[in-house]
């Protein structure tokens, strides 16, 4: 997961109060949120509850299966992954998944290495991005369907033609400025007024 310092708003604004998780794996936010459940009903208060902090997630893996159509679909129009891949995409994929048991001795279909296999209800806010021409736009999709008929708040907002997590490219690339913007977005819409949670979307723009 990747902190960002809150002391600015995402407008500039002064905020006050500590770093919020903002981009988490779907993973660490079903197991997060289990957790402050766990802890509610023990009467045990966490200082932010995982089911209200929201989550953002850039082009996540959340099917272990590979059984996702676009890791095939679009392993030529990946240009980042699908160079990396594109051998592994050569094996059958039951030899493929029978060595990742063999080396982790944990089922494919796991939700802790399958998030998208888990019980996705009671999730706090969650927003994921994902490239259209990326490999893992299904998984992103998978996840954030399945999140919404369990009753969670999931969005995907997609973009055309650009690389896995093109967001690393910050102001260098106008599309990865949007994105920060429209991460900028999803925080204000879902962070009650005056919240001291704020997270530095422009400053962490601006390290990139």
């Amino acid at each position: 997961a990747v902190r960002w310092p809150s002391h600015r708003s995402s407008r500039g604004a002064r905020s006050d109060g500590d770093a919020v998780p903002v981009v988490a794996s779907c993973s660490i936010v079903i197991e997060a949120t289990r957790f402050a459940t766990s802890a509610a009903s023990s009467r045990v208060a966490p200082a932010q509850s995982a089911s209200t902090a929201p989550a953002v997630a850039l082009s996540p893996v959340t099917d272990g299966t590979l059984s996702s159509p676009s890791l095939l679909a679009n392993l030529h129009s990946d240009h980042m992954l699908g160079p990396m891949f594109g051998r592994l995409a050569r094996i059958p994929s039951a030899l493929v998944l029978w060595l990742a048991w063999l080396a982790n001795r944990v089922r494919p279909c796991d939700p802790r290495v399958s998030p998208a296999h888990g019980r996705l209800h009671g999730l706090p806010p969650t927003l994921i991005h994902a490239s259209e021409a990326e490999m893992l736009l299904d998984d992103a999709r998978r996840y954030v369907n399945k999140a919404r008929a369990a009753g969670s708040d999931a969005r995907l907002q997609t973009w055309h033609h650009m690389v896995h997590v093109w967001h690393a490219f910050g102001a260098a690339l106008p599309e990865a400025s949007e994105a920060f913007g429209r991460i900028a977005e999803f925080l204000e819409s879902v962070e009650p007024r005056g919240s001291t949670t704020t997270a530095t979307v422009e400053q962490a723009h601006a390290r990139t």
